[in-house]
C-alpha cells in the first residue's frame, strides 16, 4: 500500500539484511538512524528522516497535501 500512495519512492530490498545472521545488526543500524526502534515493515524515510510505517507515512502525507 505504502508504494501504491509513494508513486515516485525508491524501494530498498532488504531481504538479504533480514537472514538470521543478520537482523539484528540491520535492525539497530535502522534505529541509530531512525532514533527509534522501527521492527516492521515497511520502514519509511523522506528526506533522511524516519517517518515510520505505512500508517505514520500516509498520515504525513495527509498533513502535507
Amino acid at each position: 500500500m505504502a508504494k501504491e500512495k509513494l508513486p515516485n519512492v525508491v524501494v530498498c530490498n532488504v531481504d538479504k539484511y533480514l537472514e538470521q545472521d543478520k537482523k539484528q545488526s540491520f535492525l539497530k543500524r535502522v534505529a541509530d538512524i531512525s532514533g527509534t526502534n522501527p521492527t516492521t515493515f515497511p520502514m519509511v524515510f523522506y528526506n533522511g528522516i524516519f517517518l515510520g510505517g505505512c500508517t505514520e507515512s500516509l498520515q504525513h502525507l495527509e498533513m502535507i497535501s
